[in-house]
């Protein structure tokens, strides 16, 4: 074979090798940018797993103020802000990172909407009407936080 023959030979293999190499570097491109993307946002949404499950742990103390036969104005305050605050980072959360956790929309906004009420009660004259209400917009919230629960679940 003369040295042309090898060059005819050598070249398309070589040109193969260098276009086959080209593709997988971008294939191997595209598949770590789409696991750092699905990281990311898996940890987003354990974050926020995380702040629903304070809210459900602040919620437990916050309903056996309420239920309590001895209900105590100082305790169930004090149980209050702790639920407030934790409501509040969860809605902060939520609205820092609306795009990621799309999928819990629905639930989120009416969890916002309960909790805006649930405040402008507590702002009332404490009676027992004011205490059924309060526990009826607990009951509320804790089922919707469930539901987010569940849909976080539902995803993994």
């Amino acid at each position: 074979m003369a040295a042309r023959d090898w060059i005819l030979l050598a070249i398309p293999i070589l040109a193969n090798g260098v276009l086959v190499f080209i593709i997988q570097s971008y294939f191997k491109y595209r598949l770590e940018k789409n696991k750092a993307n699905y990281e990311r946002r898996r940890m987003i949404k354990d974050t926020y797993f995380q702040y629903l499950l304070a809210v459900k742990n602040s919620y437990k103390q916050l309903a056996y103020a309420a239920h309590g036969s001895e209900f105590e104005k100082e305790k169930f305050i004090a149980s209050y802000n702790m639920y407030a605050d934790n409501i509040r980072e969860l809605n902060d959360y939520y609205n820092t990172y609306k795009v990621v956790l799309a999928n819990f929309k629905s639930n989120a906004e009416n969890l916002c909407s309960i909790f805006d009420s649930f405040s402008s009660t507590t702002k009332l004259k404490w009676s027992e009407t004011t205490r059924n209400t309060l526990v009826s917009l607990i009951n509320k919230m804790y089922e919707l936080i469930c539901s987010i629960c569940d849909l976080y679940l539902a995803e993994i």
